[in-house]
């Protein structure tokens, strides 16, 4: 309702998903609201102190959790960010699968990684046992290339 007592109302069409609705107004004598119907549960109503809403269009698909990558704990179907529910403490570990010492459970790396350097053969780049032709094409294949 606006201040002189009339109403707005906008209609949109949206594809089914998850969103975020923040309202918002001017008014000086009442709390701002909104009502949206065809949502999944029916009508959501609300004001402006409850904050934001989350409504989902096409099915219960708005679900909360951690959606940070590098959090022990990520979830990659969440679509509502909880950061209060990411961990990022308690997986460290190594996480680059050619250390000696590579962690599968490792959600972020604590730089505890640990190579072996040493190599008997340093010249069998395919690691098969010995320094054969395909060896060759396989320096011959990267020969040129720039190292990072």
């Amino acid at each position: 309702q606006n201040s002189d007592g009339s109403y707005l109302q906008e209609m949109h069409c949206l594809d089914d998903g998850c969103y975020i609705l923040t309202t918002g107004d001017d008014t000086f004598n009442s709390e701002p609201s909104f009502s949206i119907s065809g949502v999944f549960g029916g009508i959501i109503t609300g004001g402006e102190l409850y904050g934001p809403v989350y409504f989902s269009t096409g099915g219960n698909n708005c679900i909360e959790g951690c959606d940070i990558s590098c959090a022990c704990n990520y979830d990659d179907t969440a679509n509502i960010t909880v950061v209060e529910d990411c961990i990022f403490d308690d997986c460290a570990g190594c996480t680059y699968d050619t250390a000696s010492n590579y962690d599968s459970a490792a959600g972020n790396d604590d730089g505890s990684c640990e190579f072996d350097l040493s190599n008997p053969c340093p010249a069998d780049l395919n690691e098969d046992g010995s320094v054969t032709t395909a060896d060759l094409l396989q320096f011959l294949g990267a020969f040129g290339t720039v190292c990072e």
